[in-house]
Parts: C-alpha cells; structure tokens; sequence
C-alpha cells in the first residue's frame, strides 16, 4: 500500500534525516522501511507516514469537484486526465486511508461520478505512488440542488440555486461520497435528509426570514447527513458524514450549519456537559434525542457504546465567521465521547509567504487575525477509538507534493514560480489513524 520511490529519490530527500538518525542508506530500500523509524518532521519532505499495521486510517477531503451544469462532472470523470480530479487523486494516493469521506463532489442517482472517479483516477497511479482501490463506496441521496418549490431566497423568483433544499444549480451538485476499502453495512445505513428543521430543539430558523410555510420546507441539512456502518474486524465503525452547502454566507446559512452541528451533538452524546445542558449553548445541542427520526422513520440516536467518527466539512471557515465557528463546534467537541486530535500540517513549521485560501488551516488553535488558520473539515473519533496519529495534508513550499496545493516544489526561483499550478479545492485533507481494537 506504501509506495516505493526511487534510490535516487530517496538518497536525496531522506539522506538528511538519516543520517541524523544514524541510519544507514541502503540502495533499493523502499521507503516504508523508514516510515516506521522516521517522524514525519524529520523527513521534511511532505510525505505522510505509514500507520501501524493495527490501525486504521480516516480521512475527510472537500475535493471542489464540481461542475457547472449536471453532467458536466461525469463527462470530466469518464475518462483519465482531467487536471483537477488528477490532482486530488494524487493526495488521496499520498495519504492512503482505508476510509475517507469526499465532500464538495458532484453526486447522481446511479453513482456513476462516484465509480468513475474511482476507477479512472484513485485507482491509476500517478508518477511514483501506486494507484489506491476502495472495493465499497456509498453516495446517497443529498438535499443541495433540490428545488424546494418557493422562494426561500426571497429574491422574487421561484427556482434557482438559492431556492434549492440546499444551494445548489442542480441536483447533487456538491454532494458527497465515502470511499471504503471495508465492508459498508449497506442494510443500516441511516440518513437523515428529510428531518425538518423545525423539529430541532430551540433550533435557530426562528432566526430566519422564512414564513411559517416556508420553514416547514427547509430540512436540517443543505446537504446531507449519514451514519454510514462500516464492518471492521469484524465490528461496525459509524461514519457520520455531512457537509454544508457553503455557496451562501448568509446568517441564514449560518443558523442552519450551528443547528447542523448541534444535530451530531445529539447524536452521538449519552450526557452532555454540565455548561451546556444549563443552556450555554442554545442550539440543536440540548441533551434530546427524541427529535431524530432518519429517512426510514426509525427514531433515536446513536447506540451507547458505539463507535463513531464523525468526519466532514462542519463550517465555513472562513476569517470573518471564525469566532462563530468556535461557538458552533463546541457543541460538539465538548460531548465527553468526542476527541479531537486537533491535526496539524508540515506546512506548521514554516511560515507561509504566498497567500492563501481560508477555508484552509494550519492549525485547531490560530492566532488572531491569521487569515491562513480558519478550519472547516473535521475528524472526530469517539472516545472509545484511541487516536495513534494525525495529521493535514499541507506540504510547504519546497516539500515534496506542494505543487499539489498550490504550493512549488523549490523554495525560490522564477521557474519554480512560473511553474506553479493553482490547487484544486481550497480546503486540505484531514486524516487521522485510529486504533479500532476488536
């Protein structure tokens, strides 16, 4: 599953940390050899190193693959060579999870974009790093492009991607997908896309402009909400996946993506902290599960004792709503069975100079003010997961794969510069390896 480079690639990106290791170089040795001996930093490279043979590694990727019309992704994925899903192929090849979930990904009905992207780029390697296959995917049903029949926008007209269950041109349109490489418990999947907003307790659409009509419209999710079981070793995980449709900024958007958060909270939460269940938090995270009610009609939330990760895009982002992002993802970090590994990049260790996205972080705890620290995607086991490793793929200028991020691949010089390609999705993978102990 590791790839093996080159001798020559090798001697030269790894001889500095070998060195100072006292280690000793042999020609032809694959660079997994090292992996289980070198930290990440001490490579210095942007390579991701391999987890241990017992764990298992999960990742979530706001991919921005996406198209402009409906069909428009599918023609791109039909076959090898578009740049965009070429590239963001090669990270997921780099990083290696067994199980990951891609958002921002242009959905249909069949799950043709999904097996497409599958089989035409994630399984094709690229340059030195093998293909990756995923025998078992699921990409469901999602609300964003859903026309909803009224105009929740309140621009006058009926239709168009404001007036959709969730922003969106057309149906599926940024939707998700969960790449596995084990079983999917396809029989209990459960999904949550019709669970009105309105049914969420001291729920914040009353905040909103809609009429009463119109609020009993607008589900929970303008995107989607699944807990996906995945057997492994013989045990189910629960991926609970979800994304936002993000196109709005809008207070709007914003009461929904809190209330969205606060809905995990719920549902995965046995006992909520003392703060919150006195009403700190007066979003969806009150300590009431008897509210959630899945696509199926099955009531209730998450099993106590389950394992859980919960894995996504959660909020925007963005500079300016940072501070109201912290407030919204308390609800959820603060649940006693939630950990957070609070992932860091390479990138961490140098300071950036070019500019950069800020729906992409460096890291869980920025400095004020630091456009190049706002977080969005998350992964978050359960307590009962024991967390080895984690990290955000975010190679710095001069490491190996920066030229993937839009970064370049030498630290200085007019051709570097010239050469530098713009990054598919302005959001970063986040991976963590987790200890599912049978």
């Amino acid at each position: 599953m590791v790839p093996t480079h080159h001798a020559t690639k090798l001697g030269r990106v790894i001889s500095a940390a070998v060195v100072a290791a006292g280690l000793t170089l042999s020609v032809g040795v694959p660079a997994s050899a090292y992996y289980q001996t070198l930290e990440a930093e001490d490579l210095g490279t942007g390579y991701v190193p391999a987890q241990d043979s017992s764990d298992v590694r999960v990742a979530t990727f706001d991919v921005n693959l996406v198209g402009s019309s409906s069909g428009e992704l599918t023609e791109r994925l039909s076959t090898p060579g578009d740049r965009d899903a070429s590239q963001v192929a090669q990270i997921i090849q780099r990083v290696r999870p067994e199980v990951i979930v891609v958002t921002g990904f242009d959905t249909d009905a069949d799950q043709a974009n999904a097996e497409a992207f599958s089989t035409n780029y994630l399984a094709v390697g690229s340059g030195e790093y093998d293909g990756i296959d995923y025998p078992y995917s699921y990409a469901g049903p999602v609300n964003s492009g859903v026309d909803s029949g009224a105009d929740l926008d309140q621009d006058g007209t009926i239709g168009g991607p404001g007036d959709a269950l969730g922003h969106g041109e057309y149906p599926g349109q940024g939707g998700m997908v969960i790449y596995s490489q084990y079983p999917i418990d396809t029989d209990n999947i459960r999904t949550f896309n019709n669970l009105s907003w309105t049914e969420v307790p001291d729920s914040k659409i009353a905040q909103t402009g809609y009429s009463e009509n119109e609020k009993d419209l607008v589900p929970l999710t303008s995107v989607g909400a699944w807990d996906v079981p995945i057997s492994v070793h013989g045990r189910p995980l629960h991926v609970l996946a979800s994304a936002s449709a993000e196109a709005s900024r809008s207070e709007t958007h914003a009461y929904r993506q809190d209330d969205q958060v606060g809905f995990w909270a719920d549902y995965v939460g046995d006992e909520q902290p003392d703060e919150q269940a006195d009403g700190a938090n007066d979003g969806a995270g009150a300590d009431d599960q008897d509210y959630i009610t899945d696509d199926e009609g099955t009531s209730g939330g998450l099993d106590d004792g389950a394992r859980f990760v919960v894995a996504g895009q959660l909020t925007p982002g963005t500079a300016e709503s940072r501070a109201e992002d912290s407030e919204t993802m308390s609800q959820l970090l603060d649940v006693d069975r939630v950990t957070d590994p609070e992932p860091t990049s390479s990138r961490d260790s140098q300071q950036a100079t070019e500019d950069v996205a800020t729906h992409t972080w460096l890291n869980p705890d920025p400095a004020p003010g630091d456009p190049r620290s706002a977080r969005t995607d998350y992964i978050l086991p359960s307590e009962e997961l024991p967390v080895t490793n984690s990290g955000v793929y975010w190679p710095a200028s001069g490491q190996d794969g920066a030229e993937l991020v839009g970064g370049t691949a030498s630290l200085s010089g007019l051709l570097s510069k010239l050469s530098r390609q713009p990054a598919a999705t302005d959001h970063r993978l986040v991976w963590a390896d987790i200890n599912p102990q049978p």
